[in-house]
């Protein structure tokens, strides 16, 4: 009667300390595996001197200038870079757009134009208008195809820009802009 209890008896015993030693072998392994996995999925730390730079939304993002409609802008992206002096004090914004511009026109009936950043207004919220600081790319691209090119203007300290003004031949149109923080 006593080897009937104790067989069963120390076979639950060993039984469960293999259990026990089993799942310390995983809680091992599942700590190892953690451990290896932290490191590399730990978010990089930011760098605290780089400047405040914001995203221009642009509403509309296209438009059609010209008096036969030829010129089609589509306002891909832009950004905006706050500017400060070597004391810390704000001088500015320097806002670039970049842009696509197709020339609408057929090939059989040609139609050459020069979209002019010169002309280009850039307004203020506080009412005034700046004018470009420098351009690059294409503005007059062939018949049936499409160009890009970037202009870049210097808003003043305490301004935001709230529109840009773009004119081809006696024509003029206007769109929405804003700026946007980045995270």
């Amino acid at each position: 009667m006593r080897k009937q209890i104790l067989i069963p008896a120390a076979a639950l015993i060993i039984m469960s300390g293999m259990a026990s030693c089993g799942n310390k072998a995983k809680t091992a392994d599942t700590q190892e595996t953690t451990a290896t996995t932290t490191p590399e999925s730990a978010a990089p730390t930011p760098v605290g001197n780089q400047p405040l730079s914001y995203v221009v939304k642009i509403s509309p993002d296209s438009a059609i200038l010209g008096k036969k409609g030829e010129a089609f802008i589509k306002f891909e992206d832009g950004n905006a870079i706050a500017l400060q002096d070597a004391d810390g004090k704000s001088t500015g914004t320097e806002v670039t757009i970049k842009m696509s511009i197709t020339n609408r026109s057929k090939l059989d009936n040609k139609t050459y134009f020069t979209v002019e950043f010169s002309n280009a207004r850039l307004e203020l919220d506080n009412g005034t208008a700046i004018t470009y600081k420098t351009s690059d790319g294409t503005t007059n691209p062939e018949a049936e195809s499409t160009s890009q090119a970037s202009v870049i203007f210097d808003v003043p300290a305490g301004a935001k820009p709230a529109k840009l003004s773009l004119f081809l031949d006696g024509t003029r149109v206007s769109t929405g802009i804003s700026l946007e923080e980045k995270k």
